[in-house]
């Protein structure tokens, strides 16, 4: 899924990306809102207290989001290497997060909040499509 203008929860989000699992659900939509919320700060600077905010907010909506998946992911009759790729792919998604984080203070004279936003949404969105959505058809069977 792209993320189209205008920035809003909508843009963001759409019924295709839903599990089927009401929590992993919830908060994928939890982390699409806040995304949204601050893609509509065009002209934040990176170097302000209120990325920072925003950054800690995000990392820790997503941190929670990959324990919460883990844990589900623990309860399914998955093949282990399943469950153990998902959670590397949890622990690198996170590393890019950070990385984001510490690149955008090195560019923050042309860059805003909402630059930085939408790589981070992008990533989440494409972990969604890419990972979590098979969880789906595992929680069905």
């Amino acid at each position: 899924m792209s993320l189209p203008n205008p920035h809003s929860i909508q843009a963001l989000w759409d019924d295709s990306l839903l599990t089927g699992i009401s929590t992993i659900d919830q908060q994928h939509r939890d982390i699409a809102t806040l995304g949204a919320k601050i893609l509509q700060e065009t002209h934040l600077p990176l170097a302000s207290e209120q990325f920072g905010d925003f950054f800690a907010e995000f990392w820790q909506l997503v941190a929670d989001h990959f324990e919460t998946e883990e844990k589900f992911m623990r309860t399914l009759d998955l093949p282990d290497e399943t469950v153990q790729a998902h959670i590397r792919e949890h622990s690198a998604l996170l590393e890019r997060l950070i990385q984001a984080n510490v690149h955008s203070s090195t560019i923050s004279e042309w860059k805003h909040v909402s630059d930085i936003a939408h790589e981070l949404i992008t990533i989440i969105v494409d972990h969604i499509v890419h990972f979590d959505l098979g969880l789906r058809n595992a929680a069905t069977a």
